[in-house]
């Protein structure tokens, strides 16, 4: 049984199981949820720069592609919308 689908079941069973109402990410692209998430724990203040995505890439040993760049920076802008919008 899938992690999901007993989650499912434990809601079904009355537990509170608020990882179900988090939006589903693909597993093919949960990497980058987790660079954004890593990334964002250590922001200052304001948006994800480049050159700090430069530097945890240097530090993490990790070559982002250029759609992956991309979609980190979208993440982090639509992150700072929501949260300084309320």
């Amino acid at each position: 049984m899938s992690n999901r689908r007993h989650l499912e079941q434990a809601r079904k069973s009355g537990a509170n199981v608020p990882e179900l109402d988090a939006p589903y990410i693909s597993p093919e692209i949960v990497y980058l949820w987790n660079y954004f998430i890593e990334l964002s724990n250590a922001r200052s203040d304001g948006p994800i720069g480049y050159t700090d995505i430069l530097s945890w890439c240097k530090l993490s040993s990790i070559s982002l592609k250029k759609w992956e760049l991309g979609a980190i920076v979208r993440l982090d802008a639509t992150y700072l919308k929501v949260t300084r919008n309320g």
